[in-house]
């Protein structure tokens, strides 16, 4: 199995918000990938971001497998940090968490705030999942950490969460609580390509179908398969005036 990631700021942001990891779980043959995207609205979130995704690995690491009580000593560890060490304001947490790791035959997905998730199948299939919120204010778990913040989310957002899983021939709008992740699993033993991201991804305009063609089409796996063939899927975009605004995080496993 080969593991990449690209990362790369957005046309419109001054300081990239979005931080992408991947690495080997100890000493097993299994890997990780961990995402955070932080809201540009919130002060330093750039930093918060960088601070989830390390706590979220040094769980994962430890644990090798995530559950709600993990989530919740994640945000916490992530928060002491950034607010009683670096004294930082506690609003620099603001940001999703999306993580993918295998584990035996299985590959599981968490996404905590929006995101897309991308999976190419072995019979050449697609499989995709668009995560967002209606208010475009995603639920990030730092609002676990306040009473107070999650009551005026609540207020000014509401509780709406769709998770689109869009595939060949079909398009269904899933449940979900919106204070609650989205959990995906997929069998290795079907998968080609699972590729997570962060929203940036859809800023370029397109339609998400197609650019989850143009950015698993690889000619190898080998190396930074992922730099090479995203890299290149965005100079021909550009070339039609194509660009993203957004930041962009997006890692892959390829089987």
């Amino acid at each position: 199995m080969d593991v990449d990631c690209f990362l790369k700021i957005g046309m419109k942001h001054k300081i990239c918000e979005d931080y992408i990891i991947t690495g080997k779980i100890g000493y097993s043959d299994d890997h990780y990938i961990i995402l955070s995207d932080g809201c540009s609205m919130s002060k330093h979130t750039d930093v918060g971001a960088r601070l989830l995704v390390h706590e979220a690995k040094r769980a994962l690491c430890s644990e090798h497998g995530f559950c709600l009580s993990t989530w919740e000593n994640i945000i916490k560890a992530a928060n002491y940090i950034a607010v009683a060490l670096l004294g930082l304001p506690e609003e620099c947490m603001d940001a999703t968490l999306i993580s993918a790791y295998t584990r035996n035959e299985f590959i599981h997905v968490n996404v905590f705030g929006d995101g897309v998730v991308i999976a190419k199948h072995k019979d050449g299939s697609m499989t995709y999942y668009n995560i967002v919120y209606p208010s475009n204010a995603p639920y990030y778990l730092s609002y676990t950490l306040s009473n107070k913040r999650r009551v005026d989310y609540i207020k000014d957002f509401g509780k709406e969460k769709l998770v689109y899983k869009i595939g060949d021939g079909y398009n269904v709008c899933l449940d979900g609580a919106f204070d609650e992740h989205t959990s995906i699993i997929f069998r290795r033993d079907d998968i080609d390509t699972v590729m997570i991201a962060s929203d940036g991804i859809l800023s370029f305009g397109k339609d998400l179908g197609e650019i989850a063609n143009d950015f698993t089409k690889f000619a190898n796996s080998t190396g930074e398969y992922l730099k090479r063939r995203v890299s290149k899927a965005i100079k021909t975009y550009a070339k039609d005036n194509i660009n993203h605004y957004d930041d962009i995080s997006i890692g892959s496993f390829c089987l």
